[in-house]
């Protein structure tokens, strides 16, 4: 067969110099696929062109993902104890990625990620993470430090006794002077901890060593701007849009300069090369805020007090002395690029610090999609949006989709932070959230017009070197005729596998944005989903989304598709607080005005919405056998009625309230009271108002901020976030996580006793549905 092969390349080689007839090329191509596509397989597992294996899941349950996922040794998540608990990041972008962080700091505040001292103990230990767009940066940044320390032999925790990952969310205080109103300073005098329970740094953040103990975080808060990569400027805010979009508008002539190479890569031809500089700018962005590694030598590039931007001290390549970051380097034309860890790193990584249950590494999977198809059939195509069949998973021991099939190894030919920018696409014409085909096509044929694809394809590994490479010589449309030719021979269940000879990997969000999908197909018991999207609705969209793509599972595919579901022969996803939420979701669905309001007073003991996966679609309970996953859905929402009463007027240049935030016509952002909310759990810390989101509010006064925060849209804070904005999501998630922690560890118990009493508690507390469009506040 190789020789066949062989030699029917040569002499297609030879002809296409001569001749492009339609009769020829369609036996070349017909000579080519048909020799070296993959052998079809109704189940299991099956052979690629390489000789590799391949798991294709087809619907027996003899075969199900489970079964592949024992092959490859992953956790056996179906019989893990409860306290072992999964953790969902959604899509959403800059505004994602900040709560998202503040969600992984409430987690180490408590110390979830603390490796257990005794394995039959409770408490709740992060053993998964699963993340999708804007939550990718988040746990990008999380393993991207946890692993580049372990390579330094940098211990992370030394200041905290080796017990939690507390120097990566450590931060100092920062203050807005009442009548100047300017934006982030930090104060030399007086450094501290951000609240929620952790140490005093009293009046330094330099270590023994002289290291900035809060220099994570730091990076990450000046560097916000992801679209003007490396730029370090702790005095900008989200009102300093004009030099933002400024800068972003910047990108508009070496968009159009590649327009004709990229029409002739991707229009003409079709080779798979994306060549569009809003992309690079995207990734380089994302790898160099949420990636660059500041070592403890680092300080900041801006002196405090000073308003100036400035790069980040990123080394250059041939540097070897007096390195502040790692992670980084100044390439040739003098700009930052971003080094990642590759895949094969993580899965050392994982071998070393995770396999087992050892709690020092979650277990990580980035969730992107993989279209049905990459062009001009997906526009016109009715969206088909499946998330148990569009979701592309990448985890340190496999990669893949039930669509294309999964292979049982690490990726190799990109890096981790390509997987995230591929997680994050979410300006790409392929996407799926649109359900118009009026709205669709549009959209795709601007965005491929003017070179705006954030997407990225690879190979698709079902189809051979050869039929690509053809492929990638022959024009469009006859490029598509292999596609034809290669799906002839095939029935109709192996179509979908070999369509294209890529895979187009958008963002995750386009099959489902909660990341939920991930947790629940592997069978975990206890989630945290952070469902951080723009809603500034407060339709719960991608919540419903969920609850739908289960509940609508055929009874056939439950047990296949759910592990920890085996006699179930349909599920439903219970969340009482949420009144009437079934029939809200169904109008939802139609385009309806439903909504709940999410700056209203929450009544309820705990911050988080309490939920679960039930089998069946009449059980009213979270207990017995029928509970397949408890689930605490962590939503950005502020309480405006109580902020009135402690600030009546956030116009005010002296606010009357937040005294705990105020001293000597300053608002500092950390609480000045010694109170630890993660052990006390009181009243006082569940209605406090974090100092961040104050100094926030007041920057804005009531007409302009409050009318969006905590649901500024994805694209205005991806393109124009600041230090602010950031530091005020992740002080509201951590404070939400935090004042959640009777609920986590509820969820995490054995018996579910606990946890079906606070869900009966929400339950007659319930958040009102209106079925008119809009809340006011």
């Amino acid at each position: 067969m190789t020789s066949i092969r062989s030699e029917v390349k040569m002499n297609c080689a030879s002809r296409l110099k001569r001749s492009i007839g339609f009769d020829f090329l369609t036996t070349c191509l017909l000579l080519i696929s048909g020799c070296t596509t993959i052998q079809p397989a109704k189940d299991g597992w099956a052979e690629r062109p390489t000789g590799e294996k391949i798991f294709v899941p087809r619907g027996v349950a003899e075969v199900s993902e489970q079964s592949f996922r024992q092959a490859v040794k992953e956790p056996d998540w179906v019989n893990a104890p409860t306290n072992r608990i999964g953790l969902a990041l959604s899509g959403g972008g800059s505004k994602a990625g900040s709560f998202s962080m503040g969600v992984l700091a409430g987690l180490d505040d408590l110390d979830y990620f603390a490796p257990s001292k005794n394995k039959a103990e409770q408490k709740p230990k992060v053993a998964f993470i699963s993340s999708v767009s804007g939550g990718s940066y988040a746990a990008y940044f999380l393993f991207q430090k946890i692993i580049t320390n372990q390579l330094l032999n940098d211990d992370l925790n030394k200041s905290h006794n080796g017990t939690t990952l507390n120097s990566l969310f450590q931060d100092g205080v920062t203050y807005t002077h009442l009548h100047e109103k300017k934006g982030e300073v930090f104060d030399p005098q007086l450094r501290r901890i951000i609240p929620m329970g952790k140490p005093d740094l009293g009046n330094s953040i330099d270590d023994s060593e002289g290291g900035l103990l809060n220099r994570y975080q730091s990076v990450v808060r000046c560097a916000q701007d992801i679209l003007i990569p490396g730029r370090c400027a702790d005095d900008v805010t989200s009102k300093d849009s004009a030099r933002t979009w400024t800068s972003n508008a910047s990108m508009l002539l070496p968009t159009l300069l590649t327009a004709p190479a990229h029409h002739l890569f991707n229009s003409v031809f079709d080779t798979g090369i994306n060549v569009a500089p809003t992309r690079i700018v995207y990734e380089r962005g994302i790898g160099l805020t949420y990636g660059s590694t500041p070592l403890p030598t680092y300080s900041p590039p801006n002196p405090p007090g000073k308003f100036i931007s400035a790069r980040l001290p990123c080394p250059k390549t041939d540097q070897h002395t007096a390195l502040k970051m790692t992670n980084c380097h100044v390439n040739d034309r003098g700009e930052l690029d971003p080094n990642s860890i590759d895949f094969p790193t993580l899965n050392t990584a994982w071998s070393e610090l995770g396999e087992n249950g050892s709690d020092e590494l979650p277990f990580w999977v980035i969730q992107a999609t993989a279209t049905k198809y990459r062009s001009l059939g997906g526009w016109l195509a009715k969206m088909e949006r499946d998330a148990f069949i569009d979701s592309f998973e990448f985890t340190p021991l496999s990669f893949g989709s039930r669509r294309y099939g999964f292979v049982p190894k690490a990726y190799d030919s990109m890096t981790v932070l390509d997987a995230v920018v591929s997680s994050a696409a979410f300006f790409d014409a392929n996407q799926q959230v649109y359900r118009k085909r009026w709205q669709s096509f549009p959209l795709g044929v601007v965005q491929h017009t003017f070179n705006l694809n954030w997407g990225k394809d690879i190979p698709n590994y079902n189809v051979s070197d050869s039929r690509r490479n053809i492929h990638r010589l022959l024009p469009l449309p006859i490029a598509w005729l292999d596609s034809v030719v290669d799906n002839a021979s095939l029935p109709e269940y192996e179509h979908d596998r070999n369509r294209s000879a890529f895979i187009r990997l958008i963002d995750g969000g386009s099959s489902e944005n909660t990341a939920a999908i991930s947790a629940l197909r592997r069978g975990l018991k206890t989630l945290i989903i952070v469902d951080a999207a723009e809603d500034r609705d407060g339709q719960f969209a991608d919540l419903c989304f969920l609850k739908h793509s289960l509940e609508k599972l055929d009874k056939s595919d439950v047990p296949i598709l759910l592990p920890h579901a085996q006699k179930a022969q349909e599920v439903h996803l219970y969340v009482p607080v949420l009144q009437e939420f079934s029939e809200h979701c169904n109008d939802v669905r139609e385009g309806g005005d439903s909504f709940y309001d999410l700056q209203a007073e929450k009544k309820s003991q705990t911050p988080a919405i309490l939920a679960c996966l039930m089998a069946g679609k009449e059980n009213k309970s979270c207990t017995g056998e029928d509970v397949l996953t408890r689930i605490l859905v962590i939503k950005p929402s502020v309480d405006f009625d109580r902020v009135k009463q402690e600030w009546p007027s956030l116009e005010d240049e002296a606010p009357i309230g937040l005294k705990r935030c105020v001293q000597n016509h300053t608002l500092y952002t950390a609480n000045s009271s010694n109170e630890d909310c993660a052990k006390t759990g009181s009243i006082a810390c569940r209605q406090a108002l974090p100092c961040e989101v104050a100094r926030l509010l007041f920057n804005y006064g009531a007409k302009g901020m409050k009318e969006h925060f905590p649901q500024t849209t994805t694209v205005a804070t991806t393109g124009n976030s600041s230090p602010t904005l950031y530091a005020s999501y992740r002080e509201l998630a951590r404070q939400i996580v935090v004042n959640s922690r009777t609920a986590v560890e509820a969820a995490a118990q054995s018996d579910g006793m606990e946890f079906e009493r606070l869900l009966v508690e929400q339950e007659n507390h319930p958040w009102v549905r209106f079925k008119t469009y809009k809340p006011s506040h």
